[in-house]
């Protein structure tokens, strides 16, 4: 059985990004979200599906902004509401929270956001975005939120492709007891998967994970960073060579994928 933690042990705990924003905040009936950038009728998005500390946790609006200027319009929803303990800025958990010590006691709060719980907000998200004029859509999806992304790219046939940073498909199992193979098989989209070295296998060649969208589509990929850990994407410190290294090629990817499949 697959442990019900998104997270390995040891992985990259809350990271607190001093970046100033350059988006905005605002919402769609009682679902709010982070937006930069400005749509254009018959172009393209990136709805960034965040990790379990939220949508102002990491790096996440550092790419959402960086990934405006490339792809016209960017959006980050709030989804974990009710939150843990306040959360960060509201949303998810709060930063001070430690996986590797207290991750126990969020599991049965993380349980209760199935994909059937969050489908109102993501149907909600989603048609907001389409109603801008945008026509191909792109999501990422860090840790949970990569679990999310393919979720949601089963039950929307115009998303365009996915990437997820050391992500967290295995949840499908552990914490929702569904069957993984059923779900990566509905997925026909073109997949990037980029998982740290603490990662389990299945996203690597030989696994199911991965082989399930190579099969799929053939402009799937998994790119493995085995110098890094759980969360270095959006949260591993940039004063490490290697972090640094290993995030600039990690953007490096995410931004050639999405022009190719967002074309």
């Amino acid at each position: 059985m697959t442990s019900a933690c998104c997270c390995p042990p040891n992985s990259i705990p809350y990271f607190r990004d001093d970046y100033t924003p350059q988006g905005t905040k605002s919402a769609v009936g009682d679902l709010e979200f982070y937006t930069v950038g400005t749509p254009v009728e018959g172009g393209r998005a990136i709805v960034i599906i965040p990790d379990i500390w939220g949508w102002d946790s990491g790096r996440t609006r550092r790419f959402a902004d960086l990934l405006a200027e490339k792809f016209q319009f960017v959006v980050v929803p709030k989804l974990f509401i009710p939150n843990f303990e306040g959360g960060t800025d509201g949303d998810a958990l709060p930063p001070d929270f430690d996986l590797n010590v207290r991750g126990g006691e969020c599991w049965p709060w993380l349980a209760q956001f199935t994909y059937e719980f969050l489908k109102p907000k993501t149907d909600a998200l989603l048609a907001h975005v389409r109603e801008q004029g945008v026509v191909k859509i792109g999501l990422l999806g860090f840790c949970w939120g990569g679990w999310l992304s393919t979720k949601i790219a089963c039950d929307h046939a115009d998303i365009a492709c996915v990437v997820s940073p050391h992500p967290s498909i295995t949840v499908e199992e552990g914490l929702h007891k569904g069957v993984i193979a059923d779900l990566v098989s509905k997925v026909r989209c073109p997949v990037l998967t980029m998982p740290a070295g603490n990662d389990p296998p299945t996203y690597l060649p030989g696994g199911l994970i991965h082989d399930t969208f190579a099969t799929n589509n053939q402009n799937s990929q998994s790119v493995h960073f085995p110098d890094m850990i759980h969360g270095f994407c959006s949260r591993g410190d940039m004063q490490d060579e290697k972090v640094l290294r290993d995030v600039t090629q990690a953007t490096q990817l995410m931004v050639d994928f999405y022009t190719v499949n967002l074309a």
